[in-house]
Parts: structure tokens; sequence; C-alpha cells
């Protein structure tokens, strides 16, 4: 069964850190200040040049938002870079590691499309008449 659950640990298997999950106030070295996950983490995009950074997608149980987090493994930091108010969205980043577009489903199972836009940082539904 998949939890969304991220850890991560050294190869040896020491500093071990709950990143994202359900447990995360009991488990995490940051867990008093993010509080639990009540939703389902998956791994977006892992840039070249990580420091530990990655991406991760992130779906609420408790609302209808798409969201991305970036997390430091070093360190359980994060902090939001996407947010959008539709459920189920998945993103694609560029080779900078920005999130750039993201895709998925309306409540009417027809395709959308929304695209960042870089000038007043938010996004922007691609009309579906302009979608190939």
């Amino acid at each position: 069964m998949w939890t969304g659950e991220i850890l991560a640990f050294n190869l040896d298997g020491k500093k071990q850190d709950y990143l994202y999950g359900y447990n995360m106030f009991a488990q995490s070295s940051k867990g008093d200040r993010y509080d639990d996950d009540h939703g389902f983490g998956s791994i977006a995009f892992i840039p070249k040049n990580t420091n530990g950074q990655f991406f991760l997608e992130e779906h609420k149980w408790s609302n209808n938002h798409s969201t991305v987090l970036q997390i430091n493994a070093n360190n359980a930091a994060r902090k939001t870079v996407a947010d959008i108010p539709v459920p189920g969205l998945k993103f694609t980043f560029d080779k900078y590691g920005q999130p750039r577009y993201a895709s998925g489903n309306n409540e009417k199972y027809v395709g959308i499309l929304y695209k960042h836009d870089d000038k007043d940082n938010s996004w922007k539904e691609i009309n579906s008449g302009s979608l190939g």
C-alpha cells in the first residue's frame, strides 16, 4: 500500500529523518514546526545539483489543491513553491527546477493544463481549445 510518506537517510543507515507524512509531528526533526501531513506526497523532481534539495507533489486529503514543496533532505526544511486550487494535478519542471506546467483532469474528466506566468507569479489555465 502506498502511503505517500517520504524519508531520508545516509547510505549507511545513519542520520535518518522523516520528511513528509501522516506521522510528521512524532517522527521528524521538524515535526514541531510543520505538524502532521494529512495527504499524499510523491517525489516530483530531483535537480542535477541537488544540495539535498528535491521537489515533492503534495495532495492533501482535506482540500482540493495541488501543491509542490521544495524540501531539503539534510535538515527537513521545506517551502511551498507552487499551489493550484485544483486536485490531482501533476507538475512538469524546467531544467532549473522550476515548476512550469501542471496537467490533469477537471471534475468532468476533461483534460486541463496550467502554465506558470513569471510576470505575476501565478498559474494560468490554458484554454482547452488551444490544445492539440
